[in-house]
């Protein structure tokens, strides 16, 4: 990335994530999330995968052979075709991270260090809601909506929008709330017998 400009990188890492997840085939999928945009790579452990050109690396007609080299670390030999330069990531994961490691050039490494959070992209639909009772008195909600709110079983999606924000959707009839978006956004999510969560950031209507 030596050739882009300190603003190029500067909007390029106002954002910045990495969602990796394997289907039930093995296949992969490598997304990363910057402020300029996204890039997906999808590969199979041993098999080559065409990667196209990398204008961010300087690199044409690259291709990818990804291998798994320990029970936490894998390994991402991406080629030049043209030049022949060779660029080896490796990747390893830990309980709370994943690091992007990379030698750039001679002596130079880099390292992106990503702190693993819970994943909501996609549609979630409410199974059980805690008692909301007291909360909704305090707010002054009729308890003929009370009740209809109780029985509303909701979906919402949440949608990755670039630079740190997001779509928030759902489909509720009694308690309508969206499409907004969501910025400096944290989730958190407990995987117990039903599935809840709670979600924190900024609306902007």
């Amino acid at each position: 990335m030596s050739h882009l400009s300190k603003k190029d990188l500067a909007d390029m890492f106002t954002d910045c994530a990495l969602r990796l997840s394997k289907s039930e085939d093995n296949v992969y999928t490598s997304v990363d999330y910057f402020g300029t945009g996204e890039k997906k790579i999808v590969f199979r452990l041993g098999e080559q995968q065409e990667l196209g050109d990398l204008p961010d690396f300087q690199m044409k007609d690259a291709v990818l052979l990804a291998t798994q080299t320990g029970p936490t670390t894998i390994s991402w030999l991406v080629k030049d075709r043209a030049s022949g330069k060779v660029l080896a990531w490796t990747g390893e994961v830990t309980e709370s991270t994943f690091t992007w490691s990379v030698e750039v050039k001679p002596g130079v490494v880099a390292r992106f260090i990503y702190r693993r959070v819970g994943d909501i992209m996609g549609s979630w639909k409410l199974a059980v809601m805690g008692d909301m009772s007291a909360h909704m008195e305090a707010l002054g909600v009729p308890q003929a909506v009370q009740a209809m709110l109780k029985e509303e079983q909701p979906t919402v999606t949440f949608t990755y929008m670039g630079k740190g924000m997001w779509e928030y959707v759902s489909d509720a009839k009694f308690a309508a709330s969206g499409p907004a978006i969501l910025r400096y956004f944290t989730w958190e999510i407990s995987a117990n017998t039903a599935c809840s969560f709670c979600v924190q950031g900024v609306f902007i209507w």
